[in-house]
């Protein structure tokens, strides 16, 4: 045992020479006049961009090393395009999506009723697609611990998703194409 601690301190003197180890410089600050990037729709297009570019390397390989990534970052980028969406209504009626964590089944039904409450039709045909992605997605990860974690709260093991990426993907581009698009309604009624 003696000799392994040896053989540790040892690798560890040689990373801090060769400056490896070194503690680094602050490599993080706050970014003064980025004020416009701290918004949620900012944050939906960071999300969807990155997953995007993640899950366009992914579909090229035909694989995923790790799927629970790939799905935390759909998830999180669809979460964060319903709270856009959502959010867009603020100035009429006072909605504050943040207030609904991490529930997609309850931010897709808030979306629906503020959507008719504009007076927007929300019984189309991609309406209803879209509602089966959210309760696809709603029962795999219900409360946005699954794609994060091995285990829940309780220690409990979740089972490891296998993922059809192709399908992944246009989940993700149906979510936040509608809700691109409930936003693109309210700015051509000018109901914001």
């Amino acid at each position: 045992m003696s000799r392994l601690i040896d053989i540790v301190i040892d690798n560890a003197m040689e990373g801090i020479q060769s400056g490896l180890l070194n503690l680094p410089k602050p490599f993080l600050s706050s970014a003064q006049g980025m004020a416009c990037n701290q918004s949620w729709n900012a944050y939906a297009y960071f999300y969807a961009k990155e997953f995007e570019e993640i899950a366009e390397n992914a579909l090229k390989l035909r694989r995923v090393q790790h799927a629970g990534p790939l799905l935390f970052l759909a998830r999180q980028s669809i979460e964060l395009a319903m709270k856009n969406a959502i959010n867009e209504f603020e100035p009429k009626i006072g909605s504050d999506a943040g207030k609904y964590g991490h529930d997609l089944k309850k931010l897709w039904r808030t979306l629906i009723d503020l959507m008719r409450f504009a007076s927007f039709s929300a019984d189309c045909e991609w309406t209803q697609h879209c509602e089966q992605v959210v309760d696809h997605i709603d029962a795999f990860d219900n409360k946005g611990e699954r794609f994060r974690y091995p285990a829940d709260r309780a220690g409990d093991y979740f089972e490891y998703p296998d993922v059809d990426i192709d399908g992944l993907v246009k989940a993700h581009w149906n979510l936040t194409a509608y809700c691109d698009a409930v936003i693109e309604c309210l700015h051509a009624q000018r109901i914001i």
